[in-house]
Protein backbone atom coordinates (compact mmCIF):
# COMPACT_ATOMS: atom_id res chain seq x y z
CA UNK A 1 0.00 0.00 0.00
CA UNK A 2 1.41 3.66 -1.01
CA UNK A 3 2.16 5.95 2.09
CA UNK A 4 0.54 8.78 2.00
CA UNK A 5 0.35 11.97 4.12
CA UNK A 6 -3.98 13.31 4.38
CA UNK A 7 -4.12 17.07 5.37
CA UNK A 8 -6.17 17.13 8.29
CA UNK A 9 -8.02 19.81 9.99
CA UNK A 10 -7.01 19.95 13.65
CA UNK A 11 -8.44 16.81 15.08
CA UNK A 12 -6.81 13.53 16.26
CA UNK A 13 -6.49 10.90 13.82
CA UNK A 14 -7.27 8.35 16.21
CA UNK A 15 -10.41 8.24 19.10
CA UNK A 16 -13.69 7.38 20.20
CA UNK A 17 -16.41 7.50 17.21
CA UNK A 18 -18.86 11.02 18.04
CA UNK A 19 -22.20 10.17 17.47
CA UNK A 20 -24.89 12.86 16.40
CA UNK A 21 -28.40 11.90 16.34
CA UNK A 22 -31.08 14.09 14.22
CA UNK A 23 -35.12 13.48 13.65
CA UNK A 24 -36.29 14.17 9.97
CA UNK A 25 -37.49 17.32 9.97
CA UNK A 26 -37.27 20.39 8.00
CA UNK A 27 -38.69 22.32 5.35
CA UNK A 28 -40.08 20.09 2.36
CA UNK A 29 -40.50 21.20 -1.41
CA UNK A 30 -40.04 19.67 -4.89
CA UNK A 31 -36.79 19.21 -6.18
CA UNK A 32 -35.89 21.02 -10.16
CA UNK A 33 -34.72 18.07 -11.92
CA UNK A 34 -33.37 18.94 -15.42
CA UNK A 35 -32.01 16.05 -17.63
CA UNK A 36 -28.65 16.84 -19.40
CA UNK A 37 -27.35 14.16 -21.48
CA UNK A 38 -28.03 9.69 -20.96
CA UNK A 39 -25.47 7.91 -19.29
CA UNK A 40 -24.70 5.72 -22.62
CA UNK A 41 -23.36 2.94 -20.24
CA UNK A 42 -23.79 -0.75 -20.81
CA UNK A 43 -24.58 -1.52 -17.10
CA UNK A 44 -26.01 1.43 -14.08
CA UNK A 45 -23.65 4.19 -13.29
CA UNK A 46 -23.68 3.85 -9.42
CA UNK A 47 -21.51 6.39 -8.15
CA UNK A 48 -20.50 9.92 -9.32
CA UNK A 49 -17.73 12.67 -9.11
CA UNK A 50 -16.62 16.07 -10.84
CA UNK A 51 -13.15 16.85 -11.48
CA UNK A 52 -11.14 19.19 -13.55
CA UNK A 53 -14.17 20.02 -15.64
CA UNK A 54 -15.45 16.90 -16.49
CA UNK A 55 -17.72 14.17 -14.88
CA UNK A 56 -17.10 10.85 -14.28
CA UNK A 57 -19.49 7.95 -13.26
CA UNK A 58 -18.55 4.04 -11.96
CA UNK A 59 -21.03 1.24 -12.63
CA UNK A 60 -21.52 -2.10 -11.40
CA UNK A 61 -19.76 -4.02 -14.10
CA UNK A 62 -16.38 -2.42 -12.99
CA UNK A 63 -15.67 -0.12 -14.82
CA UNK A 64 -15.36 3.81 -15.62
CA UNK A 65 -16.39 6.56 -17.99
CA UNK A 66 -15.43 10.15 -18.47
CA UNK A 67 -17.92 12.55 -19.69
CA UNK A 68 -17.78 15.80 -21.10
CA UNK A 69 -20.72 17.75 -19.10
CA UNK A 70 -21.34 20.50 -21.46
CA UNK A 71 -22.05 17.59 -24.35
CA UNK A 72 -22.21 14.31 -22.51
CA UNK A 73 -19.47 12.83 -24.98
CA UNK A 74 -18.33 9.55 -23.49
CA UNK A 75 -14.31 11.10 -23.43
CA UNK A 76 -12.77 7.71 -21.89
CA UNK A 77 -14.05 4.61 -20.64
CA UNK A 78 -11.62 2.13 -18.51
CA UNK A 79 -13.17 -1.19 -18.54
CA UNK A 80 -11.86 -3.48 -16.06
CA UNK A 81 -11.02 -0.69 -13.55
CA UNK A 82 -9.98 -2.18 -10.71
CA UNK A 83 -8.22 -5.87 -11.29
CA UNK A 84 -9.47 -9.32 -10.08
CA UNK A 85 -11.48 -10.78 -9.13
CA UNK A 86 -13.31 -9.95 -12.24
CA UNK A 87 -16.75 -9.50 -10.76
CA UNK A 88 -16.92 -6.63 -8.70
CA UNK A 89 -20.06 -3.96 -7.96
CA UNK A 90 -18.51 -0.15 -7.42
CA UNK A 91 -20.71 1.90 -5.68
CA UNK A 92 -20.02 5.64 -4.80
CA UNK A 93 -17.14 8.24 -5.80
CA UNK A 94 -15.72 11.13 -4.34
CA UNK A 95 -13.30 13.27 -5.53
CA UNK A 96 -10.18 13.84 -2.99
CA UNK A 97 -7.78 16.35 -4.93
CA UNK A 98 -6.10 14.66 -7.62
CA UNK A 99 -7.40 11.31 -6.95
CA UNK A 100 -11.11 9.75 -5.93
CA UNK A 101 -12.66 7.01 -4.14
CA UNK A 102 -14.93 4.17 -4.55
CA UNK A 103 -16.40 1.61 -2.84
CA UNK A 104 -16.27 -2.61 -3.99
CA UNK A 105 -19.66 -3.97 -1.86
CA UNK A 106 -17.54 -7.29 -3.17
CA UNK A 107 -14.30 -7.15 -1.41
CA UNK A 108 -16.11 -4.56 1.21
CA UNK A 109 -12.78 -2.18 0.38
CA UNK A 110 -12.31 1.55 -0.29
CA UNK A 111 -10.02 2.09 -3.49
CA UNK A 112 -8.06 5.50 -3.50
CA UNK A 113 -7.06 5.39 -7.33
CA UNK A 114 -4.86 8.48 -9.35
CA UNK A 115 -6.91 10.19 -11.76
CA UNK A 116 -4.11 10.32 -14.13
CA UNK A 117 -3.34 6.81 -14.65
CA UNK A 118 -6.10 5.05 -12.45
CA UNK A 119 -3.86 3.12 -10.54
CA UNK A 120 -4.65 2.26 -7.08
CA UNK A 121 -3.06 4.56 -4.72
CA UNK A 122 -4.56 3.06 -1.34
CA UNK A 123 -6.75 0.15 -0.44
CA UNK A 124 -8.23 0.72 3.31
CA UNK A 125 -11.22 -2.64 4.25
CA UNK A 126 -14.22 -1.44 6.43
CA UNK A 127 -16.43 -2.84 8.70
CA UNK A 128 -20.11 -2.35 6.52
CA UNK A 129 -22.50 -5.13 7.10
CA UNK A 130 -22.54 -6.72 3.65
CA UNK A 131 -25.85 -6.98 4.19
CA UNK A 132 -25.71 -2.97 4.39
CA UNK A 133 -23.20 -2.01 2.41
CA UNK A 134 -21.58 1.47 1.73
CA UNK A 135 -22.87 2.90 -1.41
CA UNK A 136 -22.92 7.18 -1.41
CA UNK A 137 -19.50 8.69 -0.65
CA UNK A 138 -18.14 12.01 -0.04
CA UNK A 139 -14.50 13.17 1.00
CA UNK A 140 -14.12 16.65 2.76
CA UNK A 141 -10.75 17.92 5.25
CA UNK A 142 -9.19 14.48 5.38
CA UNK A 143 -12.08 12.36 6.11
CA UNK A 144 -14.24 9.52 3.61
CA UNK A 145 -18.14 10.43 4.30
CA UNK A 146 -19.95 7.01 3.93
CA UNK A 147 -23.25 6.36 3.60
CA UNK A 148 -25.13 2.78 3.86
CA UNK A 149 -27.57 1.25 1.56
CA UNK A 150 -30.46 -0.47 2.66
CA UNK A 151 -34.19 -1.55 2.11
CA UNK A 152 -35.91 0.54 4.22
CA UNK A 153 -34.10 0.14 8.12
CA UNK A 154 -32.59 3.75 8.46
CA UNK A 155 -28.84 3.72 8.13
CA UNK A 156 -26.31 6.34 9.60
CA UNK A 157 -23.72 8.05 7.97
CA UNK A 158 -20.10 7.65 9.04
CA UNK A 159 -16.96 9.60 8.50
CA UNK A 160 -13.89 7.40 8.12
CA UNK A 161 -10.61 7.66 8.68
CA UNK A 162 -9.06 6.70 5.16
CA UNK A 163 -5.84 5.71 6.40
CA UNK A 164 -7.00 3.64 8.70
CA UNK A 165 -10.93 2.58 8.09
CA UNK A 166 -11.64 3.49 11.32
CA UNK A 167 -15.15 5.27 11.97
CA UNK A 168 -14.35 8.34 14.01
CA UNK A 169 -18.17 10.45 13.67
CA UNK A 170 -21.58 9.16 12.81
CA UNK A 171 -24.24 10.87 11.97
CA UNK A 172 -27.67 9.40 12.57
CA UNK A 173 -31.01 11.00 11.04
CA UNK A 174 -33.65 8.80 9.16
CA UNK A 175 -32.30 8.11 5.98
CA UNK A 176 -33.01 4.60 5.02
CA UNK A 177 -31.28 4.49 1.37
CA UNK A 178 -27.93 6.55 1.14
CA UNK A 179 -27.03 6.53 -2.45
CA UNK A 180 -25.12 10.40 -2.50
CA UNK A 181 -23.42 12.40 -0.65
CA UNK A 182 -22.10 16.24 -0.55
CA UNK A 183 -20.80 18.48 1.77
CA UNK A 184 -21.62 22.07 0.19
CA UNK A 185 -21.97 25.12 2.36
CA UNK A 186 -21.42 23.88 5.28
CA UNK A 187 -24.10 21.17 5.03
CA UNK A 188 -24.08 17.27 4.06
CA UNK A 189 -26.91 17.12 1.36
CA UNK A 190 -27.95 13.84 0.84
CA UNK A 191 -29.48 11.57 -1.38
CA UNK A 192 -32.15 8.80 0.03
CA UNK A 193 -32.86 6.62 -2.68
CA UNK A 194 -35.24 4.98 -0.46
CA UNK A 195 -37.95 7.95 -0.25
CA UNK A 196 -36.70 10.13 -3.46
CA UNK A 197 -35.13 12.65 -1.46
CA UNK A 198 -32.21 15.18 -0.92
CA UNK A 199 -32.08 16.14 2.87
CA UNK A 200 -30.16 19.11 3.57
CA UNK A 201 -28.58 18.14 7.11
CA UNK A 202 -26.91 20.93 8.58
CA UNK A 203 -23.17 20.67 10.80
CA UNK A 204 -25.62 20.07 14.68
CA UNK A 205 -26.87 17.37 12.79
CA UNK A 206 -30.46 18.47 11.65
CA UNK A 207 -32.39 17.61 8.54
CA UNK A 208 -33.13 21.78 7.68
CA UNK A 209 -34.62 21.16 4.46
CA UNK A 210 -36.09 18.34 2.12
CA UNK A 211 -36.48 17.90 -1.42
CA UNK A 212 -38.18 15.41 -3.11
CA UNK A 213 -37.16 13.55 -6.65
CA UNK A 214 -39.44 11.67 -9.01
CA UNK A 215 -40.12 8.09 -8.25
CA UNK A 216 -37.04 6.43 -10.06
CA UNK A 217 -33.83 4.83 -8.70
CA UNK A 218 -30.94 7.44 -8.22
CA UNK A 219 -27.29 7.06 -7.86
CA UNK A 220 -24.57 9.68 -6.57
CA UNK A 221 -24.94 13.45 -5.51
CA UNK A 222 -22.10 15.88 -6.98
CA UNK A 223 -21.73 18.98 -6.72
CA UNK A 224 -19.48 20.54 -9.51
CA UNK A 225 -18.63 24.33 -7.64
CA UNK A 226 -21.89 25.56 -9.92
CA UNK A 227 -24.28 22.72 -9.32
CA UNK A 228 -25.78 19.47 -8.44
CA UNK A 229 -25.91 16.55 -10.17
CA UNK A 230 -27.17 13.19 -10.08
CA UNK A 231 -27.90 10.24 -12.05
CA UNK A 232 -30.56 7.23 -12.75
CA UNK A 233 -30.30 3.95 -14.79
CA UNK A 234 -30.23 6.34 -18.05
CA UNK A 235 -29.44 10.06 -17.81
CA UNK A 236 -27.43 12.55 -15.93
CA UNK A 237 -29.52 15.46 -14.65
CA UNK A 238 -28.80 18.75 -12.82
CA UNK A 239 -30.95 19.72 -9.63
CA UNK A 240 -32.00 23.02 -9.00
CA UNK A 241 -31.75 23.20 -4.97
CA UNK A 242 -31.28 26.31 -3.13
CA UNK A 243 -27.87 27.23 -1.58
CA UNK A 244 -28.71 28.74 1.97
CA UNK A 245 -26.83 32.00 2.04
CA UNK A 246 -23.55 33.04 3.57
CA UNK A 247 -23.70 33.36 7.11
CA UNK A 248 -27.28 31.82 7.21
CA UNK A 249 -25.63 29.50 10.16
CA UNK A 250 -29.08 27.84 11.13
CA UNK A 251 -30.22 27.15 7.88
CA UNK A 252 -33.47 29.73 8.22
CA UNK A 253 -33.07 31.24 4.72
CA UNK A 254 -32.28 34.26 7.20
CA UNK A 255 -29.10 35.88 8.26
CA UNK A 256 -29.91 37.44 11.67
CA UNK A 257 -28.99 37.68 15.43
CA UNK A 258 -29.44 33.57 15.62
CA UNK A 259 -26.62 33.17 13.57
CA UNK A 260 -24.04 35.93 15.36
CA UNK A 261 -25.10 34.47 18.18
CA UNK A 262 -24.21 30.97 17.41
CA UNK A 263 -21.28 31.95 15.67
CA UNK A 264 -20.40 33.98 18.97
CA UNK A 265 -21.37 30.66 21.18
CA UNK A 266 -19.20 28.41 18.81
CA UNK A 267 -15.64 30.68 18.77
CA UNK A 268 -12.42 28.96 18.36
CA UNK A 269 -11.17 25.72 17.46
CA UNK A 270 -13.79 23.35 15.83
CA UNK A 271 -13.90 20.09 17.99
CA UNK A 272 -13.37 16.93 16.05
CA UNK A 273 -14.30 16.25 13.53
CA UNK A 274 -14.73 18.97 11.16
CA UNK A 275 -17.53 19.20 9.50
CA UNK A 276 -19.30 19.32 11.36
CA UNK A 277 -18.89 22.82 12.98
CA UNK A 278 -21.37 25.04 13.81
CA UNK A 279 -20.63 28.44 12.86
CA UNK A 280 -17.86 28.07 10.61
CA UNK A 281 -19.09 29.53 7.55
CA UNK A 282 -15.85 29.36 6.04
CA UNK A 283 -14.82 25.64 5.92
CA UNK A 284 -11.67 26.36 7.55
CA UNK A 285 -12.71 24.35 11.04
CA UNK A 286 -12.53 27.63 13.28
CA UNK A 287 -15.02 29.66 14.03
CA UNK A 288 -13.63 32.76 14.67
CA UNK A 289 -13.16 36.71 12.63
CA UNK A 290 -13.87 35.55 8.74
CA UNK A 291 -17.22 33.86 10.08
CA UNK A 292 -18.21 36.78 12.30
CA UNK A 293 -17.57 39.47 9.40
CA UNK A 294 -19.72 36.94 6.76
CA UNK A 295 -22.52 36.62 8.83
CA UNK A 296 -22.08 40.50 9.07
CA UNK A 297 -21.69 41.01 5.44
CA UNK A 298 -24.74 38.97 4.45
CA UNK A 299 -27.37 40.66 7.38
CA UNK A 300 -30.92 40.71 6.29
Amino acid sequence: MASRKVDRCRWPRRGPAIVLLAAAAGIARAADVIPVFPTGAPQPIMGICSYDGDMYGVGKGNMLIRYDPATGEQLEVVSPLLPDPPERHLHGMAAAGGTFWIVDTITQNFYELSFSDYSIVSTVAHDAAPTHPYFGLTFQDGLLWAGHHSASLPTPVHAVDPETGDIVATLEFGAADVHGLAWVGGDLWVLDNATDEILRVDAAGEVMETFSLPDDVWYGLVWDGAEFWSCNLDMFYNLDLPLPPPGDVDGDGIVGINDFLLVIGNWGLCPAPCPPCTGDTDGDCEVGILDFLTVLGNWG
